[in-house]
């Protein structure tokens, strides 16, 4: 919002929302860790959190509340629902659910 302020045209406006993306995807790839296993690995959902959060704080910032707003509840919802459809689906496979999440 500040760069709208300022007076920065659009297409230098994708420029700022080009650096938050490529400025947030490096500090959320710094939150996956690979294992020694091939299915060891832990993080993914907690970049892919921090990477919507940026969005939707982007989307706030340019001045799209509605936006931001519907993607915050979408993403609550969604993110609720993850576990317990992880829950259902490894009932069935008999595996204990991973909890290392």
């Amino acid at each position: 919002m500040v760069s709208q302020q300022m007076g920065v045209e659009a297409p230098d406006m994708s420029r700022v929302v080009q650096g938050i993306v490529a400025g947030v995807g490096f500090l959320g790839a710094g939150t996956i860790l690979k294992g020694s296993g091939e299915e060891k690995v832990h993080g993914l959902t907690t970049a892919a959190g921090i990477w919507l959060t940026a969005a939707i704080g982007t989307a706030a910032g340019l001045c799209l509340e509605t936006t931001a707003g519907l993607s915050a509840v979408l993403a609550f919802a969604l993110l609720g629902a993850l576990p317990l459809l992880q829950r259902v689906l490894t009932r069935g496979t008999g595996a204990p659910p991973d909890r290392s999440q």
